[in-house]
């Protein structure tokens, strides 16, 4: 709407393909509760799709580690190698190892944006639905 930047890092691309192998019982790491996760949970995740990267204004950068091991990166890189600043680095992990060899990456993305009406318009919030 205001042209603004995307900074994207490790994005997940493909949540089905990364979550397929979990359908069932699992388990919360940090409080061992369990939880059924089924194939209408799964098949849900495809509304976040966000469909043509390349789609609408502003300025895109993408930041991934080579090294991540939850998602694919290369996906990204392919997905984003016409329309956004591609910084990839060698090893990492999901967690992003990189991020202060990025931040004046980031800072560039911003700065190139145009400015925002002040004072903003009221937030637009909708209701979050299960």
């Amino acid at each position: 709407e205001f042209g603004c930047g995307l900074v994207l890092i490790n994005p997940a691309l493909d949540p089905i393909g990364v979550l397929q192998p979990l359908l069932g019982e699992n388990r919360i790491y940090c409080s061992g509760e369990r939880f059924h996760f089924g194939p209408d949970d799964l098949q849900a995740l495809t509304r976040y799709d966000c469909g043509e990267p390349c789609v609408g204004a502003g300025p895109r950068l993408l930041l991934v580690d080579l090294g991540d091991e939850v998602i694919d990166p290369q996906l990204a890189l392919v997905r984003y190698r016409d329309c956004a600043r591609c910084l990839a680095f060698e090893g990492g992990d999901h967690g992003f190892a990189h991020l202060r060899q990025s931040l004046d990456a980031i800072v560039e993305t911003y700065r190139a944006c145009p400015p925002l009406p002040w004072p903003p318009a009221p937030a637009r919030c909708e209701a979050a639905t299960r």
